[in-house]
C-alpha cells in the first residue's frame, strides 16, 4: 500500500534499531509480506544508506484491530541503550580528567556506575527538551520567533540561509539565492532565481522546496511562501519556541527557587479534562499539608490558553519571553488556523519507569552487546568474545527505561552521564 495508508503512534529515531506497532488500513498480512519480498528483490528502500534499507525492515507479528494508530497516540517509549568504552571521571566529570586507579580498578568503575544508575532511578531527571527539538542547525525557534513577529521574510531567509554542513552544490544555490536581489531587488529576479534554485535543491530539503516552488510563482509573497511548508514542519517552528522558554524556565524553577519541594504557586495536575482545569495552583494550605511533591510540578509550554504559575517563576517566565521577543499575545495573534498553538503542561521533573541496567567487560571495539529485538525471536544469544593480542579490558553499561511521550532519552543520558550529548561531544568520542 502506499505510505498515506500506514498508521503509527510516534516518530522513531533515524539512528537505532527500533521497533513499532503500525497499522495498515485495509491491508491482508500477504500484501505486507509480497511487498517486503519485492522490496529485496529491488534492492531498495529507507533506512541504512549503504545496505539502502532493503537488509534492515522487518515485518511480523500481524493481527487484526478495530483502530487505526494515529500521531498523538503514543504513551511512551522504551529504550535499550549501550554506554561503550565508558571511563570515570573525577569530580562531576567535567575536567574530564582521567583517573588512574579508577581505571586500574574495574570494581571501583563498577561502582561508580553503579551509584549513577541508582542515582538517575531515584531521582529521575529534568524533563529538558533535548537539541533535536531545536534543529540540527539550532535555528528552528529563530524560524518560530519570526513567525510569531509576523516577518515571514526573515523566517524565509533563515530558512534558506547557507549550513555548516552543507554540500558544496547546496551552498552555492542557497548563496545564488540569497543574492537574487543584486542586481535588483524586482519580483522577476526572485522569481527567475527561484526557479533555477529549485533544480538544485535535494529531495530532503521539504522546507525550502516548498518554499521556493511557491515564491517561483508568487515572487515577494512571503506569508504564502511559508504557508506552503507542510503543517507538521510549521507547527515545529512554533514548538520549538515554546520548547526554549519552557527549558529556560525550568533552569530557573530547579536552580534558583526550592528545586526539592512545592511551593505556593507553582501548577500541578488538576482533576477536569478540560484545558482551564487541566492544571490548579498550589495554596498555602496544600503546601502545609504536603498534598504535593516536587514530582507533581509543571512549567506551562506557552500558548493561546496557558495559565502561569503566580509565584515568581510566572514573572520569569514573561521575562524569558521578553528576552527573545516574543509575547503571549503574539501566540494568541496567529492568523493561520492550521498554526493554533494553545499550549500545554509540561511536569518538570521525569520519572524513567521500568529502569534496569547491566554492566559488562568487553574486548573488542565493535563487539555486539545487547539483543535486539529480532535477535530474541531467532532465538540469538550474545557472546562476549575471548580477549585477542593488543586488546585491553573495556567496560559497557546498558541502560533500560521507558520514558512518556515527548521525553528526551539524550537528557536522560546526559544526567546519567554528567556529559553532554550534542552532536559536537559525541564526534569526539571513540569506540577504544
Amino acid at each position: 500500500g502506499s505510505k498515506a495508508r500506514i498508521g503509527y503512534a510516534g516518530m522513531k529515531d533515524k539512528r537505532g534499531i527500533t521497533t513499532q506497532f503500525c497499522t495498515l488500513y485495509r491491508t491482508m498480512p500477504q500484501q505486507i509480506v509480497n511487498g517486503k519480498q519485492q522490496q529485496q528483490k529491488q534492492k531498495s528502500g529507507g533506512g541504512n544508506t549503504k545496505q539502502k534499507g532493503y537488509s534492515v525492515v522487518q515485518v511480523g507479528n500481524f493481527e487484526f484491530v478495530s483502530k487505526e494508530l494515529q500521531l498523538g497516540m503514543l504513551k511512551g517509549n522504551r529504550f535499550d541503550i549501550i554506554l561503550r568504552n565508558v571511563k570515570v571521571t573525577e569530580g562531576d566529570g567535567n575536567k574530564g580528567e582521567d583517573v588512574a586507579a579508577a581505571h586500574d580498578d574495574l570494581e571501583k568503575q563498577r561502582q561508580v556506575l553503579e551509584q549513577a544508575a541508582k542515582s538517575m532511578k531515584d531521582k529521575g531527571f529534568i524533563n529538558y527538551f533535548g537539541t533535536q527539538r531545536f534543529g540540527k542547525f539550532n535555528d528552528t525557534h529563530l524560524v518560530g520567533i519570526a513567525v510569531l513577529k509576523g516577518d515571514f521574510k526573515k523566517a524565509v531567509d533563515i530558512l534558506m540561509e547557507i549550513k555548516p554542513e552543507d554540500r558544496q552544490d547546496i551552498a552555492k544555490a542557497r548563496k545564488d539565492w540569497q543574492e537574487r536581489f543584486k542586481y535588483g531587488e524586482t519580483k522577476e529576479n526572485e522569481s527567475t532565481t527561484a526557479k533555477k534554485v529549485l533544480k538544485r535543491l535535494n529531495r530532503f530539503m521539504t522546507g525550502e522546496i516548498a518554499i521556493v516552488q511557491c515564491l517561483a510563482k508568487h515572487p515577494m509573497d512571503y506569508k504564502r511562501a511559508f504557508g506552503c511548508i507542510p503543517k507538521n514542519l510549521r507547527m515545529m517552528f512554533l514548538h520549538a519556541v515554546q520548547s526554549l522558554v519552557w527549558n529556560r524556565a525550568a533552569s530557573y524553577r530547579i536552580g534558583s527557587m526550592d528545586r526539592d519541594n512545592v511551593i505556593a504557586g507553582d501548577l500541578v495536575p488538576g482533576e477536569g479534562e478540560d484545558f482551564a482545569s487541566r492544571v490548579k495552583v498550589v495554596t498555602p494550605d496544600d503546601v502545609t499539608s504536603n498534598r504535593y511533591n516536587i514530582e507533581d510540578v509543571m512549567i506551562p509550554l506557552v500558548g493561546r490558553k496557558t495559565v502561569l504559575p503566580t509565584n515568581e517563576l510566572g514573572a520569569t517566565i514573561e521575562t524569558i519571553m521578553n528576552e527573545i521577543g516574543v509575547t503571549i499575545d503574539m501566540f494568541k495573534g496567529v492568523q493561520d488556523r492550521e498554526l493554533v498553538v494553545n499550549g500545554d503542561y509540561r511536569k518538570v521533573v521525569c520519572h524513567p519507569t521500568d529502569f534496569d541496567y547491566t554492566i559488562k567487560e568487553y574486548f573488542d571495539p565493535l563487539q555486539p552487546l545487547l539483543q535486539t529485538d529480532l535477535m530474541k525471536v531467532q532465538g540469538e544469544d550474545i557472546t562476549i568474545e575471548p580477549k585477542k593480542e593488543g586488546e585491553t579490558s573495556k567496560l559497557a553499561m546498558i541502560v533500560g527505561f521507558t520514558l512518556p511521550s515527548s521525553s528526551y532519552a539524550t537528557i536522560a543520558l546526559r544526567e546519567l552521564m554528567k556529559h553532554p550529548t550534542s552532536n559536537e561531544f559525541q564526534k569526539e568520542l571513540k569506540l577504544e
